[in-house]
């Protein structure tokens, strides 16, 4: 079955819902829970690491038992259909709660993030799950993942606009009540465009049969996914991509306020990178279909080591440098960050031709597993590193400290780059192999 390219567009669209709640705690966070709420940073950094380790733990779990169900709405309909609206919900108390009752904010904090991670599981990977189910071709799921990334990028560029008004309160209180009023502008805006963008392939979902093997026939693929080559290097390099890239996105906040001296100088470092990140869609999305996907990611982990190192070494030289590099610095993660998403759907063709079963939904939960266990791991390295650089929230900081701060966002996803380089050089599944594995499971 061919879907029509509208209907795919407004699929992928749901990324951009998800990603407007989820990118506002990845980017702001911990900066939200130091400078805001006064909590120092390796607290700050044990809660966050907490509550995506909770939220780890969820994804092969659901994965793995959504992969059992069979409902009248298809196969992930039902969980997004319920798990939006209550992801919204949680997320508005998780920036509300705690400055209405300070006396326990980090309880109150902690529950609602908690609570936010099992509905957006719910979400997440059943929406994603989908594009395996629903579309076949190895290089339309290429394309599929970079306009993926394009409504990601468009979520972090509505939050970039959206950071002088909640940077420009003096106080931290005025800066609560701002992070509040987006939290709900992003709940009432982004769970409805995810509820649609499963009704625009909710025929698909629901015509292509849904196929429940046995607790045995389900294990076998699980096992069977943890013995293909391929499916354990997209792992690696979920972990690895998510321990040490993003750190560049968290820093800039750092960055923008105490190296440059101003902290609505932020937004000119998301701005670029955001826009950076969106320019690249086609050009990244066009590589990963004329080249084999691997040797495109690492094309994109070449150029964002480049960046990163010239990051450090001039962008705090001037504002335009600081803007020039970003920008370039968002280019190539456009490519790091999408690109592997598309690989995933390909590795699950791989295990069905294998094991008889197709682990869409498991598959996708073990991977974002990787990917948040791995930013997990990030997030605790941060906020020692931080701490280790010397540095207080609010304060003016040492040379030491601003050397401290450049470092850490240049050369911890420079190391994490180059990492993933050495794992890519042994994936080997190529187009002409997804093709034929395509007609193959037909056959099953």
């Amino acid at each position: 079955m061919t879907v029509p390219g509208w209907r795919s567009i407004i699929y992928v669209s749901g990324h951009y819902g998800r990603s407007l709640l989820w990118s506002t705690l990845e980017i702001f966070l911990i900066f939200y829970l130091t400078d805001v709420l006064g909590i120092p940073p390796k607290t700050a950094s044990s809660i966050v690491v907490l509550t995506l380790v909770w939220d780890a733990m969820l994804d092969p779990a659901f994965g793995i038992v959504s992969d059992r169900i069979k409902t009248r709405y298809g196969k992930y309909g039902l969980f997004i259909i319920a798990g939006a609206p209550l992801a919204g919900l949680s997320f508005v108390a998780a920036f509300t709660l705690p400055t209405l009752l300070p006396s326990h904010q980090v309880t109150w904090l902690v529950l609602c993030i908690l609570l936010f991670r099992i509905f957006t599981t719910m979400t997440d990977i059943s929406h994603s799950a989908l594009m395996a189910r629903v579309f076949q071709d190895s290089g339309e799921r290429s394309g599929l993942a970079q306009v993926r990334y394009f409504f990601v990028s468009l979520a972090s560029l509505t939050i970039a606009f959206a950071t002088p008004q909640i940077f420009s309160g003096g106080s931290a209180q005025e800066q609560a009540e701002a992070f509040r009023l987006f939290a709900v502008f992003a709940a009432l805006i982004g769970m409805p465009m995810l509820i649609a963008s499963w009704l625009a392939v909710a025929d698909y979902d629901r015509r292509i049969p849904q196929y429940v093997g046995s607790r045995a026939e389900q294990a076998g693929s699980i096992v069977g996914i943890f013995r293909t080559k391929d499916a354990l290097i997209i792992l690696a390099v979920a972990f690895c991509t998510a321990a040490t890239l993003p750190t560049f996105t968290k820093s800039l906040s750092y960055f923008g306020k105490y190296n440059l001296g101003d902290e609505t100088l932020i937004v000119f470092g998301f701005m670029a990178s955001i826009v950076g990140k969106i320019i690249s869609t086609p050009f990244w999305g066009l590589l990963s279909t004329k080249l084999e996907k691997a040797k495109a990611l690492m094309i994109a982990h070449l150029a964002s080591i480049a960046c990163l190192c010239s990051f450090y070494a001039i962008a705090e030289t001037s504002l335009i440098h600081f803007t020039a590099i970003s920008g370039l610095a968002g280019f190539a993660l456009g490519g790091v960050f999408s690109m592997y998403w598309g690989m995933v759907p390909d590795v699950i063709d791989k295990v069905h031709s294998v094991t008889r079963m197709r682990p869409e939904a498991a598959f996708y939960g073990i991977v974002v597993f990787a990917a948040k266990i791995g930013l997990s791991v990030g997030l605790a390295i941060f906020g020692h590193l931080l701490d280790g650089a010397g540095f207080a929230a609010n304060t003016v900081q040492s040379p030491e400290t601003l050397h401290g701060i450049r470092l850490i966002m240049s050369f911890i996803p420079a190391l994490g780059a180059s990492l993933c380089i050495g794992l890519l050089l042994f994936y080997s599944l190529s187009h002409a192999e997804q093709r034929a594995l395509r007609v193959q499971n037909k056959e099953l």
